[in-house]
């Protein structure tokens, strides 16, 4: 079990299977699911926040390094995407929330209010290693949409507009 509590540097990473070792010190990385706080935004304004929990971190045993497997941060989005209304064009893992450091009498409570704040434990120099431009949010934006136009009302919309109907 890793020691979530440790700050972490977060690093980013497309891989199937295996990350591989660890980019810092060469060290073995192990694959947990934990509960992550990830931002989206689009320009230089935040548009959500998410907290979900998945398996697309890959820890060092031996320093603080997570891996973030990118393939897996878009697998999460694409699941919701459709559901999800403006949800940004670019993202940032911020960090890891500690569920275990939500007060029991509190955890019944909305996260994020100002009596219950997201136990978040914020990735190091979270803004200067942010995954943006990179946008996987974007594409998956542009798949719905293409997806959407698929449908027979868009069609027959798209059809009227180029014949001028």
């Amino acid at each position: 079990m890793i020691n979530i509590k440790i700050p972490r540097q977060a690093v980013y990473r497309s891989f199937t299977d295996d990350p591989g070792a660890c980019p810092n010190c060469d060290g073995i990385l192990v694959n947990e699911y934990q509960t992550y706080m990830l931002s989206t935004r689009r320009g230089k304004k935040i548009v959500d926040s998410f907290i979900m929990r998945s398996d697309f971190g890959w820890f060092c045993k031996s320093c603080p390094i997570v891996v973030l497997n990118e393939k897996g941060i878009y697998k999460m989005f694409s699941a919701g995407a459709s559901k999800w209304g403006n949800i940004g064009t670019e993202y940032v893992v911020l960090g890891i929330v500690d569920l275990d450091a939500i007060p029991a009498d509190k955890r019944d409570l909305p996260l994020g209010g100002d009596d219950n704040p997201v136990p978040l434990i914020e990735f190091k120099d979270v803004y200067e290693t942010a995954k943006i431009p990179l946008s996987p949010v974007s594409a998956i934006r542009q798949k719905v949409d293409e997806t959407e136009s698929q449908t027979p009302t868009h069609r027959s919309k798209r059809r009227r507009r180029r014949s001028g109907s």
